[in-house]
């Protein structure tokens, strides 16, 4: 965003939010995860974590899917996740804003995946807290 007048106000999120759960109670439970990496990345989101509930992984605005891939304490899983890249106008004086939209599971090999919020948006309530929008169950 171009200013930080009062109608600059951006809704837009970047990060995507994975959250795990056990199947099929539905409550959330944490991964150990052994690494995580991005598809053309060359470095690791995760590396030896303890135990995680979460993981946020970064769109990119040139591209309509990333693919990240997982070593955890069940094994080694992929999910390829899909979106659509949308440029929204403010305001003249603010410029534009790009939104991800329509976020969705392409392919995965985890034991279930569901999609809960479609929409990569900024928690206005939470600062700082990222919306979920993905969850994963093993």
């Amino acid at each position: 965003m171009a200013c930080s007048e009062p109608d600059c106000v951006s809704t837009a999120g970047e990060l995507v939010k994975l959250g795990f759960y056990s199947y099929p109670k539905d409550s959330a439970r944490k991964f150990r995860i052994n690494s995580l990496e991005l598809k053309g990345s060359d470095s690791l989101l995760v590396e030896e974590s303890t135990n995680l509930s979460s993981v946020n992984l970064p769109l990119d605005p040139s591209d309509t899917s990333i693919t990240a891939y997982f070593d955890t304490e069940f094994g080694t899983d992929t999910v390829q996740i899909g979106y659509d890249v949308v440029s929204r106008i403010i305001t003249e004086n603010c410029g534009v804003e790009i939104l991800f939209t329509n976020v969705r599971t392409l392919q995965n090999t985890f034991d279930s995946i569901r999609v809960v919020n479609s929409n990569v948006l900024i928690n206005f309530k939470e600062p700082g807290v990222i919306n979920e929008n993905i969850r994963i169950y093993n």
